[in-house]
């Protein structure tokens, strides 16, 4: 009989602790207006509190609370009051996501019991129809929650700078395989000038006159003369070897003054 007594007394007691819990929570920011989806400063104070276990304050983080009224982005700092041991000082960032008022009490899950916590504003909210159903937090350091429509705005800009990126990535492949190309048909030249011997390859000069000059082998002024030299000997019916000889120093020459080796 007396355990009965005993227990009945102890529940008693610990049921009268529990439901005297209560808490105040304070919301701050700097605007005049708060918007649904800003992301504010909180300081929650919770008392009396026996249990002096603090492990489950990090699980907020990230987490809806106050029958999803708010969403806690991150722990900023908590503890126990120096002034009194029995409340609990938790100072975090927070998203509204519905519509609140000043005073009006909000209900904090702790240890499976809801805890009424009357809520404190510095600044009034910008009321709006409906509350903020769905939401992706990108990063803290944005110091954002993007709502639906600013996500699509955020995912279009990332595609934007993917196309981009891609776009530029075939433009430098592109011009580099352009570039590989354009020394390859220089070096075909080259080794074709190079290794002149014959008249009809001499004359040939004159039908790839655009790609000689487009590619450095050869300057304007430097075909010029070698086409007034050729001119000189073109017509004949035969060259002699001191006149094929003479036409080729002149080709060469021409070309050394563009610093190609032949």
């Amino acid at each position: 009989m007396i355990r009965i007594l005993y227990f009945i007394t102890f529940f008693i007691l610990s049921f009268s602790t529990i439901a005297s819990i209560e808490g105040k929570l304070e919301i701050k920011s700097p605007n005049e207006k708060i918007n649904l989806g800003d992301i504010v400063k909180g300081k929650m104070i919770i008392w009396p509190l026996e249990d002096k276990s603090t492990y489950w304050i990090n699980g907020l983080e990230g987490k809806y609370v106050f029958d999803n009224a708010l969403y806690i982005t991150k722990i900023l700092k908590y503890g126990f009051s120096q002034n009194n041991y029995d409340v609990l000082e938790v100072d975090f960032d927070l998203v509204l996501l519905q519509p609140v008022e000043n005073n009006m009490t909000l209900l904090f899950d702790y240890e499976n019991i809801k805890v009424p916590v009357k809520l404190v504003l510095s600044s009034s909210i910008n009321q709006i129809d409906k509350p903020i159903e769905s939401f992706v937090y990108i990063n803290e350091t944005f110091n954002k929650v993007y709502t639906s429509v600013e996500k699509l705005i955020y995912l279009s800009l990332l595609i934007l700078f993917v196309i981009l990126i891609v776009a530029m990535g075939s433009y430098l492949y592109f011009k580099k395989y352009l570039k590989k190309k354009r020394m390859k048909r220089r070096q075909e030249l080259i080794e074709k000038v190079n290794t002149l011997s014959e008249r009809s390859e001499i004359e040939d000069i004159v039908n790839i006159k655009t790609d000689l000059i487009k590619l450095s082998i050869l300057g304007e002024n430097d075909f010029k003369e070698i086409k007034d030299e050729l001119d000189k000997i073109q017509y004949q019916e035969n060259w002699n070897e001191d006149e094929l000889k003479n036409i080729l120093i002149v080709i060469k020459e021409k070309i050394s003054r563009n610093d190609v080796r032949i």
